[in-house]
């Protein structure tokens, strides 16, 4: 190449300024790592020039470019290649930085042009812990102070927590919660208390833990994905407020008034009168009621109990009578009876008036269940279920709660009065309600009475079908499912459908499931769906919510080669469904270093996944989103 030749400036050309195009309108790189991108220099000029090439902007002390000079033949292009290095320090913030690359001739150093690109800084996050005392001792509270310093380059809320493994102090930060901007420290309290000693002979010694995670990033609010923790440790020297040395007398002293404590105890627990419990049961089953639901058919319900895994479910015949017990057939079968006769709901049968013992064990929980019979053993998630081939009268029902061999009293009865379909006219037509006269395949006016205590309750609607987390990018995801076309293993349709008769007397046609669990509705209409993202130890909803219509949705600004678990449920007007359970993803690898964007005007950012009889709208590049945000695709 002809090292370029002074001019006279009497004869000196007019100005020609040199053509620079940076080949990237924008990048993202990261603190610590190198992303290169190509320029391209022409000398618009009609004579040799030899240019400059010079890095501005804030961010010129992290940008390197090679070769540093260019000397080009009028109207040849050059090639320069510029690196940018964004140190690991808190003194390059994370945000968005513009790059500035000039070329000025060495001759005419007026001759010069420039370009610009937009370089996002994405954040890191680092930091470090210290205490002020390792070891102090105390009689009942002190105070300990620990040191914050963020060492990452953006804001961060900090969250501190302390306790002592062994219980024996209590522990509280005088902060929960701290934020620090980059390259900023601060000290914080941490109350220490012991309860007091009032008499020792040694000091006590004991541990104590403080631990900051770093949990937002005060600039985005975004939660930080997978947080590194970082403990200080200390120790506590405990004293008694009277330190003495016991001989054997005193020794002797103490023992006996332990001993003599002891002893008052145990007599005051075998005079008191505390009512009977059962060791490791769980509660009764509250508000245990029951209801006729049609001819032959009852229809129990009651409140969870806490921490049960299973509920029996037993019959003592109409009205409590043990002698009755076995006039209801206790199964469950999935056709429907011909329609539901009454309603009736009472929570426990009228005692006979002349026994008190017979009211008081009806009224309340009882150990025993004199002539029970069961008629189920259901898991502990149902708290309804259904009794059909009843037989006409009083029929009477107990629930016990257990977990694994232990079971907790029976609740008391609920009773409700089963019709007979074939002896009541209520129509005044002469003929009995049980009987179809019409020819439309259901009995004729059901009982007044059986209306809307069914209708009221409407079943939860089924949870989404064939979830998945596809990989769209690096940074994306695509999760996609399908509306419930049938309730998923474990969970049944609803016990009692109410159709409409084709008769200008409606009837309720319930409908019973062949085995009691957990009952959700596939033919509830859909409102919207509800996405979550597993973060630390729970669930945290993305920013937008898909509609009812959609069966797809994209997750973006996550976080290359990383492992993202969701779950969803679906919405209607009157209520929402179960979680779906845990599906996951791993977003795809990212490029290496070394290999060249696409230009600027191309589109690089692949389409999302659409729902499987879905099409995806429009064809533009996806634009970016906030953090742990859902697009949904059309449908």
């Amino acid at each position: 190449m002809t090292t370029p030749t002074f001019i006279d400036p009497s004869s000196e050309p007019p100005l020609m300024r040199p053509l620079v195009n940076i080949r990237e309108d924008h990048a993202r790189v990261t603190p610590g790592e190198a992303f290169r991108a190509h320029f391209d220099v022409q000398n618009a000029g009609t004579i040799v020039e030899t240019y400059d090439l010079i890095a501005l902007g804030p961010a010129a002390p992290w940008v390197e470019i090679d070769p540093p000079t260019l000397s080009l033949f009028p109207g040849e292009e050059g090639t320069a290649l510029i690196t940018l290095r964004p140190p690991l320090s808190p003194s390059v913030v994370a945000g968005d930085y513009v790059i500035g690359v000039q070329a000025m001739s060495e001759v005419r150093r007026a001759n010069a042009s420039s370009d610009e690109m937009l370089v996002a800084v994405a954040p890191f996050y680092r930091f470090s812990t210290a205490i002020g005392r390792n070891s102090f001792s105390i009689r009942t509270k002190a105070k300990l102070l620990v040191q914050v310093s963020n060492e990452g380059n953006s804001t961060v809320t900090y969250r501190i927590e302390a306790e002592d493994p062994e219980g024996y102090l209590t522990v509280k930060p005088e902060e929960p919660t701290i934020t620090l901007a980059p390259g900023e420290s601060r000290w914080s309290g941490v109350l220490v208390k012991a309860a007091p000693r009032l008499i020792g002979t040694t000091f006590d010694t004991r541990a104590f833990t403080a631990t900051i995670t770093p949990i937002t990033n005060a600039d985005s609010g975004m939660p930080i994905v997978d947080p590194q923790a970082d403990d200080a440790r200390g120790s506590v020297l405990h004293k008694p407020l009277l330190r003495v040395r016991l001989g054997f007398f005193g020794r002797l002293v103490l023992l006996f008034g332990f001993l003599s404590l002891i002893a008052v105890f145990v007599v005051s627990r075998l005079l008191a009168s505390a009512p009977p419990t059962t060791a490791g049961a769980p509660p009764v089953p509250k508000n245990v009621k029951a209801a006729a639901a049609g001819p032959g058919q009852v229809v129990l319900t009651w409140d969870q109990s806490p921490g049960a895994s299973n509920y029996t479910v037993y019959s003592l015949g109409p009205a409590g009578d043990p002698t009755t017990s076995g006039s209801s057939a206790r199964t469950a079968v999935s056709t429907p009876p011909a329609s539901v006769t009454s309603i009736a709901l009472r929570t426990s049968a009228t005692p006979s008036p002349s026994s008190d013992d017979a009211a008081l064990h009806l009224a309340r929980p009882s150990p025993i269940c004199k002539g029970c019979t069961e008629v189920a053993n259901l898991d502990g998630g149902t708290t309804r279920y259904v009794v059909v081939a009843v037989a006409p009268g009083e029929a009477c029902y107990r629930v016990a709660a257990k977990v694994e061999a232990s079971q907790s009293l029976y609740s008391p009865q609920a009773c409700a009065f089963v019709p007979d379909p074939n002896g009541v006219d209520v129509n005044g037509d002469g003929i009995a309600d049980g009987i179809d006269t019409n020819g439309d395949g259901l009995p004729d006016t059901p009982l007044a009475g059986a209306t809307a205590s069914l209708e009221s309750t409407s079943p939860a609607p089924c949870p989404p079908m064939e979830t998945e987390a596809k990989p769209i990018s690096t940074t994306s995801m695509a999760i996609l499912w399908a509306p419930a076309t049938a309730p998923p293993r474990g969970m049944s349709a609803p016990p009692l459908t109410v159709q409409a008769s084709p008769s200008t007397r409606p009837g309720l046609s319930p409908t019973v499931d062949a085995a009691p669990s957990k009952v959700c509705d596939p033919a509830a209409t859909i409102t919207g769906w509800t996405i979550q993202r597993k973060i630390f130890t729970g669930w945290s909803d993305v920013a937008v919510s898909p509609k009812a219509a959609d069966t797809a949705a994209e997750v973006v600004d996550l976080s290359p080669a990383t492992k993202y678990c969701f779950r969803m449920r679906a919405t209607t007007a009157e209520g929402e469904s179960v979680y779906t359970k845990a599906f996951c993803g791993t977003t795809e690898e990212p490029a290496t270093p070394d290999q060249t964007l696409a230009p600027s005007g191309s589109d690089s950012t692949p389409a999302p996944i659409p729902a499987p009889s879905a099409t995806v709208a429009g064809g533009e590049p996806s634009q970016p989103a906030p953090a742990d945000s859902a697009t949904p695709a059309a449908s």
